[in-house]
């Protein structure tokens, strides 16, 4: 079962981390002012621009089967840059 936790849902962002098992990854829509800004961090991650919405919709993982993807440091700084 996956469990969603909201770390922020404005307006302007919403970022869910989502885990099961082993596995966590997240889910982020920003605006395209934010996503420069981690731009250089997501070296190896995986973002999708969604023209529809005109926002960012990014999607990476900090634990894939029993690695790192991002690792956990990378990940903070982008989680800090975002909150």
């Amino acid at each position: 079962m996956v469990r969603i936790d909201k770390l922020r849902e404005d307006s302007e962002k919403r970022i869910l981390r989502c885990s099961e098992g082993n596995s966590i990854w997240y889910q982020i829509w920003i605006d395209p002012g934010d996503m420069m800004r981690i731009e250089p961090l997501l070296e190896g991650g995986d973002r999708i621009w969604m023209e529809e919405l005109e926002m960012y919709y990014t999607f990476f993982y900090e634990i894939r089967n029993g690695r790192r993807v991002l690792g956990k440091d990378r990940i903070k700084k982008i989680l800090d840059i975002l909150l």
